[in-house]
């Protein structure tokens, strides 16, 4: 297989959900990272506009520029120089983050995951599910164990430990974007009596599944979301 370059799957390091909350990520800068790993070529650079990424993604200019200069300043991304009549900048994925070569030499990846790379390159996800859930689905594949097929963290924990503490996000969007995973298919849920209240997740083949159903498109759906700059959780369509 191909690192980050195959058609299927892009490899990320367990950092990006790990040290989340030390990195002060987000659900943004999480997926706008999965992103630019979606898009690299063979240099670990991408040339694609910031107008592609907000508008790929549903999101506001000023928020794609915040979360990579979250980002930059946590060296997983530098930005390189400036081109063309748009002045639009070269991104380039930090060898601190990906040490592709030394994974390449060594087979060694357990410190990354694998998520699907359609559901970062085929806009038809994100459109549909949003950026929360997609979040929520890579953090979910960060926990996956190769040898049960499953994973099983916990959404909350006493000790900040939880997909929602690593995620910013409160428990009740965490709850409502699991089930938007579900019913789009990406995901199947049940309750595990082993490990208390956690649930168990299995993952479905992105490629068996067909496009969201209309009734799921003209459902409305209320996220709770937390607006980090002013500590808020509002409401969101």
């Amino acid at each position: 297989m191909n690192i980050n370059n195959n058609n299927r799957w892009i490899l990320l390091n367990n950092k990006l959900i790990d040290d989340a909350v030390k990195l002060n990520l987000n659900v943004y800068s999480i997926v706008i990272y999965a992103l630019f790993c979606g898009f690299v070529n063979k240099k670990q650079e991408w040339d694609v506009s910031l107008e592609f990424i907000y508008k790929r993604l549903q999101i506001s200019k000023s928020t794609v520029d915040r979360n990579i200069k979250i980002l930059v300043n946590n060296k997983m991304v530098e930005k390189k120089r400036k081109v063309g009549i748009n002045e639009q900048n070269i991104y380039i994925l930090k060898d601190n983050w990906l040490s592709f070569d030394r994974i390449r030499k060594t087979k060694d990846i357990k410190n990354f995951f694998w998520i699907n790379n359609l559901i970062i390159k085929e806009k038809k996800y994100i459109k549909q599910l949003g950026v929360i859930p997609v979040a929520v689905y890579i953090a979910l594949r960060r926990y996956y164990n190769s040898k049960t097929k499953e994973a099983y963290p916990a959404l909350k924990r006493k000790n900040g430990e939880g997909i929602c503490e690593k995620l910013h996000i409160g428990k009740t969007t965490a709850i409502k974007a699991i089930k938007i995973l579900k019913e789009f298919g990406l995901i199947n849920v049940k309750k595990n009596k082993k490990l208390g209240t956690n649930n168990i997740y299995s993952f479905n083949e992105l490629e068996k599944i067909s496009i969201y159903s209309e009734k799921r498109e003209n459902k409305i759906e209320h996220i709770l979301v937390m607006d980090m700059d002013n500590k808020k959780e509002f409401y969101i369509l």
